[in-house]
């Protein structure tokens, strides 16, 4: 197996990254709420790119730590992957996801009305305040959950480079070229 580096990396580098196992990003690709960038071929291992990575972190965030739906889970992927511009360069920067319990619950994959309901994102450049405390007071919701995606990006492509650094020159000790 080639060794792994920040542009091609495989389902146990993603994992170490998304802080999720690799039958739980199986189960995700299967079910078609993660698509990674890269298409696969047969009999060739799957493999991520940094984006991926990033994607899956907030997956597995909302989900595992949050117990957010996991439709509402790749929904928010799904947007952070079309507007991944925005973590070009994230200096000061903070986006912020807001989830809605009672909306999210009735999210589902081909419900785009019940995401717009369930979901809010909130731009911040000072930490949690601004926006994110204005969209609390407009909603008045209970049991929300706020979610710092820059931060769960942040922390990602540090986990994914260390974790890279340390498998040395060699990567994976396997045969397959």
């Amino acid at each position: 197996m080639k060794k792994p580096t920040l542009d091609a990396f495989y389902y146990a580098d993603l994992a170490h990254a998304a802080q999720a196992t690799v039958n739980q990003l199986e189960q995700w690709i299967t079910r078609k709420f993660f698509t990674a960038d890269r298409p696969t071929s047969r009999g060739s291992s799957r493999r991520f790119t940094l984006d991926d990575a990033r994607r899956a972190a907030v997956m597995s965030y909302l989900v595992n730590r949050c117990g957010v739906p996991l439709a509402v889970g790749a929904h928010v992927a799904a947007m952070l992957h079309d507007q991944r511009h925005l973590f070009g360069d994230m200096h000061d920067l903070d986006i912020y996801v807001l989830v809605f319990p009672d909306a999210a619950a009735k999210v589902t994959m081909r419900n785009d009305q019940a995401v717009v309901d369930a979901i809010t994102f909130a731009v911040s450049w000072n930490g949690p305040g601004g926006s994110v405390s204005w969209m609390l007071r407009e909603k008045n919701p209970t049991g929300v959950t706020i979610a710092n995606l820059s931060r769960i990006v942040k922390e990602a492509d540090q986990r994914l480079a260390v974790h890279l650094d340390g498998l040395g020159d060699h990567g994976y000790d396997d045969t397959e070229e």
